[in-house]
């Protein structure tokens, strides 16, 4: 999978995981509100290691609908 990595190109490799790798995306969009989503799941213990807004799908999707 290509994709044009706009936000963090140099971090925007895919599939991304997270932090204990149970949890990948391949993803070809953009999340508008992907910093205040960001900030919250930070909040909620989050580590992230990139700055793309693809990175906030694998966490949001680890924590649940409703902490975001």
């Amino acid at each position: 999978m290509r994709r044009l990595s706009i936000i963090d190109l140099p971090g925007g490799h895919q599939p991304v995981w997270n932090e204990t790798r149970d949890v990948a995306v391949v993803f070809n969009g953009e999340l508008y509100n992907y910093l205040g989503l960001r900030d919250r799941l930070g909040m909620l213990g989050h580590r992230f290691t990139t700055k793309t807004d693809t990175e906030v799908l694998v966490h949001a999707w680890k924590s649940g609908a409703k902490t975001c």
